[in-house]
């Protein structure tokens, strides 16, 4: 049988709700959640006066031999005699709730069916704790200083793969923290420390760490999941193809509802407005076509072109635009790439050829059907420095987006 031990370190709050107070000691009788089949023992709680926990058994108090066992055990650290003790117990089957009603501790939400699933888990206060069955009874066994709860998962498709992740709620010392994590990360247990701090910790001993995740897995249930599209372009979204942006989708007769879009932040002002109507319509169309007045016409019908081949599916072609520093390449280029989004001007434009080409080819891919301008492209130093790291990603880039077998021999050449 289990010995009386205070559980300070789990802050356990009341377990019960039947309770008869004693002065300074109450006694609770509680029918388990997660009996098992055939078992006619119940769980005999005493706290102190100041709610917390000192003594946890599990016994067939129903035997009087059992329930007297109990008492005198019982009675060793409370001061009252063992027979006061048995009344009490007694008053405690009478009370006895049915299971899954009894006490205010936390259980595993019901299953099909109503059943409660048999998880010897709890969260509380302090942290979440293994109910283990021993032959003696009941064995706590803390695991965690926190709690945690998936609350979502995320399917993040990117337009080639699907990446799930989880959304977790851990609560530490009353503090509340939310935040993802990869589903290939979570079973190593790595993350409490790494977004809660160096105070959610894990108990000392083996599989640990195992039964801390069953734990959190086993009371989080069956977590909702959504869908998030890490792209822009077209995407076949309900049987309808659907342009997304930063701001969601915009389908045939308008903005899609309920459509997530997550961005990497060179991206992220790529963002649609409304389509407009009307005179709003004209407008647009008035003030889109007063680009083609800026420059001269070798130079910006072709790149007026390229705003419109864009999201026609799959281009093989791309544009260079090239001058002497301050002829306003970038401010012609960033006024192209405005008809993506507002915010996309010539300080926020999404790429740059200072970048890896390992970067600007990730980049690509997620922009998909759109116009993507890479600017700033200016080596400078000896001959072989400007045939160096940006010509090779320009190359490289280039060769990517025209697939064609001169291209790739072109950047094979450059390489060596």
């Amino acid at each position: 049988m289990e010995q009386p031990r205070r559980a300070k370190n789990l802050e356990r709050g009341p377990v019960g709700e039947e309770c008869d107070r004693m002065s300074e000691y109450s006694i609770t009788v509680e029918s388990p959640a997660r009996a098992r089949r055939g078992s006619t023992r119940l769980i005999v709680v005493v706290e102190d006066s100041q709610g917390t926990e000192i003594f946890r058994d599990r016994a067939d108090i129903n035997e009087e031999k059992t329930r007297t066992k109990v008492a005198e055990r019982i009675a060793q650290f409370t001061g009252y005699t063992a027979d006061d003790i048995n009344q009490r117990l007694l008053q405690g089957l009478a009370n006895l709730q049915p299971p899954g009603n009894a006490g205010t501790g936390a259980s595993p939400a019901p299953g099909p069916g109503g059943q409660i699933p048999p998880y010897p888990y709890e969260a509380t206060p302090g942290g979440i704790i293994w109910n283990k069955e021993t032959q003696e009874g009941i064995s706590i066994v803390p695991l965690t200083t926190f709690t945690a709860l998936i609350t979502g998962q995320v399917a993040e498709d990117d337009g080639a793969e699907t990446h799930r992740s989880f959304e977790i709620e851990a609560i530490l010392r009353g503090r509340t923290y939310h935040f993802r994590v990869p589903s290939g990360k979570f079973s190593g247990m790595a993350w409490p420390m790494e977004h809660v701090g160096a105070a959610a910790a894990f108990w000392a001993g083996l599989s640990i760490k195992d039964h801390a995740r069953a734990a959190i897995q086993f009371l989080s249930g069956d977590p909702p999941e959504r869908r998030v599209y890490a792209h822009l372009g077209w995407r076949k979204i309900g049987g309808s193809w659907c342009y997304l942006h930063a701001g969601g989708a915009v389908g045939p007769v308008g903005p899609v509802p309920e459509v997530e879009v997550s961005l990497p932040s060179d991206l992220e002002r790529y963002l649609l407005p409304d389509p407009p109507y009307g005179t709003d319509l004209r407008n647009s169309i008035q003030a889109s076509l007063r680009l083609l007045d800026v420059a001269g016409e070798a130079a910006v019908f072709p790149l007026y072109c390229a705003v419109w081949r864009a999201p026609l599916a799959g281009c093989d072609s791309g544009q260079h635009l090239v001058g002497p520093t301050g002829s306003g390449k970038s401010e012609l280029a960033a006024l192209a790439q405005q008809h993506y989004g507002v915010g996309l001007d010539s300080r926020h434009l999404p790429g740059n050829w200072s970048s890896t080409d390992n970067a600007l080819e990730s980049l690509a891919f997620t922009a998909k059907d759109a116009l993507m301008v890479v600017d700033d492209f200016c080596p400078g130093g000896r001959q072989y420095d400007v045939l160096g790291h940006s010509s090779l990603t320009m190359t490289r880039i280039y060769a990517e987006q025209v697939n064609s077998e001169d291209a790739i021999k072109a950047y094979k050449a450059v390489v060596r």
